[in-house]
């Protein structure tokens, strides 16, 4: 800091000796200071013109996850990183300013020392303090808050991301910062108020000059901007006015449930469910315990409306605890019960752990679906688990080849059935008729269930069937999946209310009842066990299931967990199939090749992630690292080592390559060869090229390109991977740009 002091207190007393008097030198040295700093100031409005020009985007995002605050996360960071945009480069002006500010005090109270300069201005003593001399000094402060109070308006009124803020963010930072101009003016030289004042008003004429050389209006769709506000405002104002008392109320519950539930020693069994809808998959364990044994069960719920608080009043031997999913993340990690019942996967994966305090706990699985685990679940979802209920055989095949595969520890696997299937039976055929069982609808029913997958019809096009169907002569029952109705609850709530003036459309969150999925005369789905089942019955499946698009999923998948680019995957991967395919009769490589070098291409650059100076070896540590169902272990180092060697030197004499075999390692060194002379194609990201042909003739790799554009980058690359292509290969590539207009 004294070398910025120096710096500063040289540059105010040169300014002194260039005007004669320190009232214009400071003056001057605002201005100087500005201009310098004028590129900064550029670089943060194209910056914020950036920002707003992303805001629709980013709103009707919010709208389409609205209440589900990871994916939107999730989402807003993907677009970030898209458009390069620093969140953190508005923060700038305002360090910088107060960098500025400390170092002009100590400027000033180093000229108050020196003998040489006079304070003189305009009959104004520059050294005084208005708090300690008092008299018309005060005004000092008021000038400087006045300063304030005209750059903020002028802020809210033009600067094109504060105008965006709401009135409350406004109005805040403009009474923020008179206030500091205010305090500031009162305790500091009236000389360091000057300073203050002209930088104010020289920051708004710098705002007006930036707005008229970079007109926001030119990059900014305002009419597309106001249109998404609003329908993130409707989203937002839907369903508000909840009850605080009633919020206050339901903490104090839980910090009583608690306490009560710790209070209890020698707890051996620990049921946990979601939501209220979640008692239906475990009802025949729980009502086979208590009618059998003497076993209390306790039962936590995150919904303070479950009906198992209900139950709890009639069975003695049964416990309730209302538990919010905050405060569930701590009684997971001191859990201290002899065996715990979920059906909740991922356990130890994410924010919900196996407890901290007892490692002989017994964790068993309940599913919640009778369809494949492999297929609806996350790589490792039953890894923590040490039991799990399985529906069927396929489950227990499935997990017993992972177990295998990976050389997981083995699972106790208990076919015990479905018992929301068993109850579902008996509670149909209990109904004398099919038109009892309709009898209290006065209209055919539509069922429309989604499922929670990816593009499921919540997200995609709910609304647009509903609108479609509300005024018609059906009783519309949208029953969501339990996870939209647990992490998606706000948007739920909004369209109960949206459609609340029509009788006919009903917004099912409770699924304690399955009066619904009887009632039904059409049900409308999507990805889910049901459409599947019906779809293999009426045989609309042609052919086996491909299995290497599950394993092409699953490293999509890791790829944008650790946001990989789509787009550049996909033209890497036209790049590198073309170039394999032509290939063939030198390198004698198969499809199982073929695949590795698909994957590769998807996980080439997920080491960005984590570091941008070693991508090679991060990124080879997170394949390593990763389960890829499909691979084996060999396979995935394969795979992991062309991720490496994209980026990184390739190792003639596989010192770090483990125990790999010569076969493995010429296979590494030819997929390696294709995946850098493709990456040569995209070197700027910007997929230039409209497509690629490749054709092997002779000695020669013809790559024929489609683009209009400027290839001096690519070509450069290209050149300089060209060499180890042909080391492998013995074959040339050559790149041959065609352009059409």
């Amino acid at each position: 800091m004294e070398i910025v002091v120096g710096i500063f207190t040289w540059m105010v007393n040169g300014c002194y000796f260039l005007c004669g008097n320190y009232g214009a030198a400071i003056i001057l040295f605002t201005l100087l200071s500005k201009i310098v700093l004028l590129p900064i100031s550029v670089w943060v409005q194209k910056n914020s013109i950036k920002m707003i020009k992303m805001q629709p985007e980013i709103n009707y995002m919010k709208a389409q996850f609205f209440g589900d605050k990871d994916q939107i996360a999730e989402k807003q960071a993907e677009i970030f990183k898209r458009e390069h945009y620093n969140p953190l480069a508005s923060i700038l002006p305002l360090a910088l300013q107060f960098l500025l500010l400390m170092g002009v005090i100590e400027a000033v109270k180093a000229g108050i020392g020196d003998s040489g300069i006079s304070m003189d201005f305009f009959g104004i003593d520059l050294s005084l303090v208005p708090s300690r001399e008092g008299g018309l000094l005060i005004l000092s402060p008021l000038v400087a808050g006045l300063s304030a109070w005209i750059l903020g308006a002028a802020q809210n009124g033009a600067n094109v991301l504060q105008k965006e803020q709401s009135k409350g963010n406004k109005y805040g930072v403009l009474a923020f910062s008179v206030g500091l101009s205010l305090y500031l003016g009162w305790f500091v030289p009236v000389g360091v108020a000057l300073y203050w004042t002209a930088s104010n008003l020289f920051a708004v004429v710098q705002l007006y000059g930036l707005n008229f050389a970079i007109t926001p209006r030119k990059y900014i769709d305002y009419e597309k901007l106001g249109d998404s506000r609003q329908k993130l405002e409707e989203l937002e104002h839907l369903g508000r006015g909840g009850d605080r008392k009633a919020a206050r109320a339901l903490a104090v519950r839980e910090r009583a449930d608690y306490k009560r539930f710790f209070s209890v020693v020698n707890k051996h069994i620990v049921f946990y469910s979601e939501s209220g809808g979640f008692y239906k998959y475990y009802r025949g364990i729980i009502a086979y315990l208590l009618d059998n044994t003497n076993i209390v069960i306790h039962y936590i719920t995150s919904d303070p409306e479950d009906k198992i608080f209900q139950l709890e009043k009639e069975k003695d031997h049964l416990r309730a605890y209302y538990i919010g999913e905050r405060r569930l993340i701590t009684m997971m990690m001191k859990m201290d019960a002899d065996m715990v019942v979920m059906t909740m996967p991922d356990l130890n994966c994410f924010h919900i752990k196996r407890s901290y305090v007892r490692d002989d706990i017994e964790y068993i699985y309940i599913p919640h679906g009778m369809d494949s685990l492999n297929l609806t679940m996350r790589t490792g979802s039953m890894n923590h688990y040490d039991t799990v209920f399985c529906v069927g055989k396929h489950q227990k095949e499935e997990i017993e080849k992972t177990e295998a595969a990976y050389g997981l520890p083995k699972k106790r696997l208990v076919e015990w059935g479905y018992c929301l299937l068993d109850d579902m039976k008996n509670r149909y055929q209990a109904a004398l008729s099919r038109e009892e069982n309709t009898a209290s609808l006065e209209k055919a029913a539509i069922l429309i269930a989604p499922s929670w997958q990816q593009d499921n019809i919540v997200d995609s096009c709910l609304e647009e069937i509903l609108d479609g169907l509300k005024d018609k002569p059906y009783q519309v029952i949208v029953r969501p999946h339990p996870q939209h109705v647990r992490h998606r609850r706000e948007l739920m709530e909004a369209l109960r209310q949206k459609y609340s003036q029509w009788k006919n459309v009903e917004i099912q969150t409770d699924f304690s009842s399955d009066s619904t999925v009887f009632q039904a005369d059409v049900m409308i789905t999507d990805w889910s066990g049901i459409a599947y089942e019906y779809a293999e019955k009426i045989r609309m499946f042609g052919g086996e299931h491909d299995f290497d698009e599950d394993i092409i999923a699953c490293a999509m998948n890791t790829s944008k967990r650790y946001m990989g680019s789509r787009k550049r995957s996909e033209a890497l991967e036209n790049f590198t199939t073309a170039i394999f395919d032509s290939m063939k009769r030198v390198h004698g490589l198969g499809k199982r090749e073929r695949l590795y070098l698909r994957l590769a291409v998807i996980l080439h650059d997920c080491g960005k992630y984590i570091s941008m100076v070693n991508i090679g070896e991060t990124s080879f540590q997170i394949v390593m690292a990763t389960e890829i169902i499909g691979l084996s272990d060999k396979e995935r180092e394969i795979v992991a080592n062309v991720v490496r060697f994209n980026h990184s030197r390739f190792v003639y004499d596989g010192q770090g390559m483990g125990s790999m075999s010569r076969e493995s390692f010429l296979v590494v060194a030819k997929l390696t060869a294709i995946l850098r002379l493709a990456n040569s194609l995209d070197r700027s990201h910007k997929q230039k090229l409209k497509s690629l042909k490749a054709s092997l003739k002779e000695n020669q790799l013809i790559l024929t390109v489609d683009t209009q554009e400027d290839l001096t980058l690519e070509r450069g690359f290209f050149e300089s991977n060209s060499d180890f292509f042909q080391e492998v290969f013995s074959v040339e590539p050559v790149l041959k740009q065609r352009k059409k207009f």
